[in-house]
């Protein structure tokens, strides 16, 4: 009976060790493969955007699919810069790396190796940010634009819609730069009105000194449902034009869908 109690409590112990160990793993797994979106607030009240429409898509409403046939149709060449996935592509990388080694016959350290498979943190963050490199203006059909550079579109995750929606573009010479700007600002305008904000105006002329170096022009339209921006800087590279539509972070992205939201009265009650 000793012998077998001897023998009995040791395995016992092992099994309860693995048990753990297992079930440890299988937690870990677990929660790096979850998603965990942030807190979003509620669309508030105030004036809501006249449009969304950018690029031949609609911020706040437009899903990743519809960026991703737009990406077809312009033929720009796109791909998703998010943490979540330049983590899977490294740890892909890892994988094949030590797959060709085994093949090698070399060793491969165990340590490394369980590093490269364990996931961030940071991959729990589901938000998609595709970006679309090299990207010539003549490629978006929306309306005339000048320059090259890169389109970005950035959702919450895959199921959400288009949380926002830019070009950042670079032009060499001060009077390119100065009508794409002034082209940009005059579509704005007629379809956001008056900005909310502006920042050192645009020059009136593209001189040869219109755009100082680090020294930005800026206007911005501001909604309950949507922020507009129009930034001009000039650079080591040349003249940088950025055009932006999204919807005001944290606010949840498909406010623009949402009906319109009516403010408490402030008006005090009669005495009874």
């Amino acid at each position: 009976m000793k012998k077998l109690l001897l023998v009995t409590v040791p395995l016992l112990a092992v099994a309860l060790v693995g048990g753990y160990y297992t079930w440890r793993g299988m937690m870990m797994r677990r929660a790096a493969d979850e998603v965990v979106l942030p807190d979003f607030e509620e669309l508030g009240p105030g004036p809501r955007a006249p449009g969304t429409a950018v690029f031949g898509i609609e911020v706040g409403k437009s899903s990743f699919a519809d960026v991703q046939a737009l990406e077809a149709s312009t033929k720009m060449s796109c791909k998703d810069t998010s943490a979540r996935a330049l983590m899977k592509q490294m740890r892909a990388m890892k994988k094949k790396e030590r797959e060709e080694k085994e093949a090698q016959g070399i060793e491969v350290d165990a340590t490394s190796s369980a590093s490269a498979k364990k996931k961030s943190p940071m991959e729990k963050n589901p938000q998609v940010r595709y970006s679309c490199e090299d990207t010539e203006a003549s490629q978006l059909s929306d309306r005339a634009r000048g320059g090259k550079g890169r389109v970005l579109f950035v959702l919450d995750s895959p199921e959400h819609p288009v949380r926002h929606a830019s070009f950042r573009r670079n032009h060499l010479l001060p009077a390119s730069a100065w009508k794409d700007a002034t082209d940009t600002l005059a579509a704005l305008t007629k379809t956001y009105g008056e900005p909310s904000s502006v920042q050192r105006p645009l020059p009136d002329a593209p001189a040869a000194d219109a755009f100082p170096l680090y020294t930005q022009s800026r206007y911005a339209w501001e909604f309950a449902d949507l922020k507009v921006m129009l930034d001009v800087m000039g650079t080591p590279r040349g003249i940088n034009v950025h055009e932006a539509i999204e919807v005001p972070w944290p606010v949840r992205s498909d406010a623009p869908q949402l009906p319109p939201v009516t403010a408490p009265s402030t008006k005090p009650q009669a005495a009874k």
